[in-house]
């Protein structure tokens, strides 16, 4: 099992080169590219073809891109979560915001303020 996240934005992202770390990531040659660690990976797609939810665009109006954020195994450490974390707030950033899909529903993912 997996804890499986859908962040929709208004701009496109460009893979690997705007997710955290870029230069860690790897693509086994498909759509996804994967961020591995000890017991567990963030994996990251495009999906062209996902239809934009009432739900998200009930908080945005603006989205046009829907992206798949994985972590593996559901079971994952505190690192796992918190880069997947990580992961949807930087590629909400680049786009200015956004709106995450989860187990609890839609979210806003407001911009990230520096500390």
């Amino acid at each position: 099992m997996s804890m499986d996240l859908i962040l929709y934005t208004a701009c496109a992202i460009a893979l690997p080169a705007d997710l955290p770390q870029a230069e860690s990531w790897k693509n086994y040659g498909y759509e996804d590219w994967a961020y591995e660690s000890e017991g567990w990976q963030v994996l990251v797609a495009i999906d062209a073809e996902y239809e934009i939810p009432s739900g998200a665009t009930d908080l945005n109006t603006d989205l046009r891109y829907s992206i798949p954020v994985t972590l593996e195994p559901i079971g994952a450490d505190r690192d796992g979560y918190k880069f997947l974390d990580t992961t949807v707030r930087k590629l909400a950033d680049k786009c200015g915001g956004g709106v995450v899909e989860g187990p609890d529903g839609f979210k806003r993912v407001e911009v990230s303020r520096p500390d």
